[in-house]
């Protein structure tokens, strides 16, 4: 378990403590932190002038946890990390659902070309794996478009499984788009690389409305069908003969871990969980926070977040919307997308939720993630019954470097992002070492 107290920035009262400077120890909020060649500092103690960022580590450390009834695990430690803030409009569209690029057909894929693109060698220094079509049957019958990445020397042995559920948005089974660059984001490719490397054999699909997930007239996203969605994938990938007799992990991101949440409290073949960058709170409280902290005026920063609340608390009250005009044209947006989806998302309680969850968890989180904060993983790991912490130290809400940083997965004609490999490599070995 975190022990850190929570507190707030010794400069801004209202706002919570994500690092500390290691100079005058004062505690600093996201837009305080100044980074160094050693460590975080404040701007007091800098002059104000920032440096560049520290390389990205994730280091283990053996411990025996009671709670695993004496079991040995790994310990992902969580320092206080360097932290950045994360784009508030990203907020704005996260719950409207759009269309997505089609992903191409299945081939043996590796870092030098996009999975499902012809690769001549299929090898590269991280391993290659083979990209197989595993489209299935989803809720209402919706055909969901997946790929089944299979370690290449797998062969015709069982190994591990991993189902990779999407965040929020048009996000397809690669990945979303990155909202400062408009280039793709495949975090999900990558961790299926990752895990492949690491040899098992994953399952990640583009969510319905996505890619060729594609919905008839009238059909709209829900809630509900995303939970069917999932838990036709997990029956999916656990009736493989890649997988047959193995245990299986379920990875969410973003919103995804809350839908991974669900399947873990009623699915008993899911014998381990990852959390990558879920919130420990209420999602309308992280979206309202955001924009307290991205708009410039605190009057009106103010009145969005209130708003943003109070719209939240009556469609998850009462599955209706406000009427669209009267709301602040910073949040209205956000709240035209399915009341039914959108009342399933606000009534969400990732800590009540989370206690209902007896697989060992794994709380991931980026470090320069200035909307899912140190506190968000103290909260989930209080509820839930067995969990480890991990960081990665400055990466972002996907596990992305900072441009210049050097990561496993960079290779600029494959996508502009650089992933933090020692973070996908520590979540492999976690998966590995406690979902049994």
């Amino acid at each position: 378990m975190i022990s850190t107290p929570t507190t707030m920035c010794a400069n801004h009262r209202k706002r919570e403590r994500v690092a500390t400077c290691g100079i005058c120890s004062s505690a600093l909020c996201i837009d305080c932190v100044v980074h160094t060649s050693v460590g975080v500092k404040c701007r007091k103690c800098t002059g104000g002038a920032a440096a560049t960022a520290p390389t990205a580590t994730a280091k283990a450390r053996g411990v025996d946890s009671a709670k695993t009834g004496g079991r040995k695990q790994k310990k992902w430690g969580l320092p206080v990390a360097a932290v950045g803030a994360a784009l508030m409009v990203a907020f704005a569209g996260i719950l409207v659902f759009g269309g997505g690029d089609k992903p191409k057909g299945e081939t043996v894929a590796a870092n030098d070309g996009l999975a499902g693109t012809p690769s001549e060698s299929g090898t590269a220094t991280t391993g290659a794996f083979v990209d197989r079509k595993a489209d299935f049957t989803g809720g209402g019958q919706v055909r969901i478009g997946a790929s089944l990445a299979v370690p290449a020397s797998l062969g015709n042995k069982a190994a591990p499984g991993v189902l990779i559920i999407p965040g929020g948005g048009a996000q397809d089974r690669n990945g979303g788009i990155q909202f400062n660059t408009n280039l793709p984001d495949p975090l999900y490719q990558d961790l299926a690389e990752a895990f492949a490397q690491a040899g098992m054999v994953s399952l990640r699909y583009d969510k319905r409305g996505t890619g060729l997930s594609q919905l008839g007239v009238g059909i709209q996203v829900t809630w509900d069908s995303l939970i069917e969605d999932a838990k036709a994938g997990l029956k999916f990938l656990s009736e493989r003969k890649e997988t047959q007799g193995q245990p299986l992990t379920v990875v969410g991101y973003d919103q995804g871990g809350f839908v991974a949440m669900k399947l873990a409290q009623t699915e008993a073949s899911v014998k381990g969980l990852v959390l990558i960058s879920v919130p420990g709170r209420p999602l309308s409280d992280v979206i309202a926070s955001d924009f307290l902290r991205g708009i410039p005026d605190p009057a009106k920063a103010q009145v969005v977040s209130d708003a943003m609340k109070a719209a939240a608390a009556q469609v998850a009250s009462t599955g209706t919307i406000p009427r669209i005009e009267t709301l602040p044209e910073d949040i209205q947006s956000i709240f035209k997308a399915d009341p039914g989806y959108l009342q399933g998302l606000f009534k969400f309680d990732p800590v009540a939720e989370a206690a209902k969850v007896k697989a060992p968890t794994l709380v991931v989180r980026g470090g320069l993630d200035g909307s899912i904060l140190p506190s968000d993983v103290q909260r989930l790991q209080a509820a839930l019954v067995k969990s480890d912490p991990l960081v990665s130290p400055i990466g972002s809400n996907t596990l992305s470097l900072p441009q210049g940083q050097e990561g496993r997965f960079h290779n600029p004609a494959r996508h502009g992002t650089t992933r933090d490999g020692d973070a996908t490599a520590a979540i492999s070995d976690w998966i590995r070492g406690n979902a049994k």
